[in-house]
């Protein structure tokens, strides 16, 4: 009975990290997607988007270390492509994050 029981937990276990894996190539293939159908990375600046740096503490063991994540800065643009208006964030340094502002065309420069 027991041996029953471990057979069907394992199937079970099987699954559930079947369908993670599933879940985790469709979300990838449909990033790697959007961005293929986008195509060039240029456009109008719609939204600039601003992360600060900021650190966490990591236990291990019995210790806790310091996870430096540094700041982020991305812009948001759009063109049209066949008719449809598409937007992508793209991920930029600090410069080109404040060299672009709302309404510039990307990578073009300001309008």
């Amino acid at each position: 009975m027991n041996n029953e029981r471990g057979e069907i937990l394992g199937v079970m276990v099987f699954i559930v990290v079947i369908i993670i894996f599933v879940t985790l190539f469709t979300l990838l293939f449909s990033c790697i997607k959007e961005e293929n159908d986008y195509g060039t990375k240029e456009g109008k600046v719609i939204d600039k988007k601003y992360n600060a740096a900021y650190t966490t503490l990591m236990y291990t063991g019995n210790f806790h270390i310091p996870q430096y994540h540094p700041a982020t800065y991305s812009i948001k643009i759009q063109k049209e492509i066949n008719g449809e208006i598409k937007s992508i964030w793209v991920s930029v340094d600090e410069t080109t994050y404040h060299e672009f502002s709302i309404g510039d065309s990307y990578p073009g420069g300001k309008n």
